[in-house]
């Protein structure tokens, strides 16, 4: 063993003090996890159905009330008007934290691979694991993180200039095929297939783009044809084989998954609103715009939502209802009244949004269409509960099953650009199979830290931990969104 037990002790006891605050890893950032000290996403302890790797649970779907839990933590059948269940398969979110044993022949000896431990496990709850729950919270669960408009050698790397996936091909949508794109993350380039109305669909991973890592990420600020593009650096080298052509909206930028399916990572919210719909299509129905992507999958859970008998299991998008869905919105109390009330037309009756959450830069267009609220909505303090007022930016709603009131706004860096959406809290539920825990492995002298020399040959120690569970969207037709709103 290339470090002492006494020495991978003392690193144990550096990795104490995470066991409890590691449990961040399948939560929302504090706005979505706590209002008031009272947790927004209640947490439920799920019955698994099945064995092995592909363990799932279900649900009975039901339209007119929030489904009761059963004794021992499983899903009641009460309330559910089709017989159809919903199926969601357990997802994994992993840690890793490495460090250099050699730390342990400086001058500080076993205090410096103390504070090295301390240091990256730090890193991994306060900043990674956060901004991995914003992904699983806003994203389809399919692993894409942006499509590719065109590749070029770098040097000895490859650029590759990005569309945004959901967002419009016009700015400031650009912004947005970039966003959930980090340095150091793995990726493959991929086509997908997203028409099996059975669930999760499949994606193939090109033999000429797997394996990627990502060394730069540029934001960028025009389209991708214009003089400054979102773009990548990967390595190694791609070289372009021309077939498929890239800029057919087919080839994706993926988290890295050899599974082949498409359903690899939790669904968010944009896997549980829409069905299919394309909201940025010509406006004809039969006509479907090619150079723009759908928002929303066509099916979540296992059911098809393009089918007529789950048209309530739709999350309402307010585009939907517009002779041009091209057409971007501009921002008036009038627009809002309008987009809820189509909204609670076909959402159950019992219905009654808790909260709205828009894009940090509408903030601005916001302070201009609802100065006669004389509400600071440029003001960036946290919003704060005071007993049943809010003391913050708001937004009137006058049709919720409890009566108008104002409703929270929050403004949120992670939400889509040019998006507003409206969320009821009561049918998030966060299914938790496994809390999060560092693995044993099994060594003596450590209950975390690995020895991977014997393997790579390199004098590394590594700590990994673990947590099994997803997010269940149990009612999509409660959940609303406006999209490609002026900023």
């Amino acid at each position: 063993m290339a470090v002492s037990n006494t020495t991978r002790t003392s690193l144990d006891f550096a990795l104490e003090y995470w066991l409890g605050p590691m449990d961040v890893a399948w939560r929302m950032p504090k706005l979505f996890s706590e209002i008031g000290g009272k947790a927004v996403i209640e947490r439920v302890t799920p019955v698994m159905e099945g064995a092995g790797a592909r363990k799932w649970m279900t649900w009975p779907i039901e339209f007119t009330a929030d489904f009761p839990f059963a004794a021992g933590g499983g899903f009641g059948s009460s309330y559910s008007e089709t017989g159809a269940r919903a199926t969601l398969y357990q997802k994994t979110i992993t840690a890793i934290a490495e460090i250099e044993p050699q730390l342990q022949n400086t001058e500080s000896g076993v205090q410096g691979m103390g504070k090295e431990a301390d240091r990256k496990v730090k890193n991994i709850v306060q900043y990674g694991l956060p901004a991995l729950g914003m992904h699983h919270f806003w994203l389809d669960g399919s692993g894409r993180r942006a499509r590719i408009y065109s590749i070029a050698v770098e040097g000895s790397y490859t650029k590759i200039i990005l569309k945004p996936l959901w967002a419009q091909d016009a700015w400031p949508g650009a912004l947005d095929a970039a966003k959930y794109l980090v340095q150091n993350m793995q990726v493959d380039l991929t086509t997908c297939d997203e028409t099996a109305g059975s669930g999760a669909g499949s994606y193939t991973r090109l033999a000429w783009g797997t394996g990627l890592r990502i060394l730069t990420v540029h934001t960028g600020t025009t389209i991708h044809t214009g003089a400054d593009p979102s773009y990548i650096i990967v390595s190694p080298q791609v070289t372009d084989p021309g077939t498929p052509t890239l800029d057919d909206d087919t080839i994706y930028v993926s988290l890295t998954h050899p599974l082949g399916t498409m359903d690899g990572e939790p669904q968010g919210c944009a896997r549980w609103i829409g069905n299919g719909y394309n909201a940025r299509s010509s406006g004809i129905v039969s006509a479907v715009d090619a150079a723009h992507n759908p928002f929303g999958w066509r099916a979540y859970a296992g059911l098809d939502r393009a089918d007529v008998a789950y048209e309530a299991f739709i999350g309402y998008i307010a585009n939907m209802a517009k002779p041009s869905p091209t057409a971007d919105i501009t921002l008036t109390g009038a627009e809002v009244d309008t987009w809820l009330q189509n909204f609670y037309e076909k959402a159950p009756p019992d219905t009654d949004l808790d909260c709205f959450v828009a894009n940090s830069y509408l903030r601005a267009r916001f302070n201009t269409a609802f100065a006669a609220q004389q509400t600071l909505y440029l003001d960036n303090t946290h919003i704060r509960y005071l007993g049943t007022d809010w003391q913050g930016a708001t937004i009137y709603d006058p049709y919720g099953v409890n009566g108008g009131r104002f409703k929270p706004l929050f403004f949120a860096r992670d939400a889509w650009r040019q998006s507003i959406w409206g969320f009821q809290w009561a049918y998030f539920k966060q299914a938790v199979l496994t809390d999060f825990q560092w693995l044993p492995n099994g060594n003596a002298g450590s209950a975390y830290w690995t020895d991977l020399r014997p393997i790579t040959k390199e004098p590394i120690l590594r700590a990994v931990g673990q947590k099994d569970g997803f997010l269940i969207q149990g009612r999509p037709a409660a959940q609303t969104a406006m999209l490609f709103v002026t900023e």
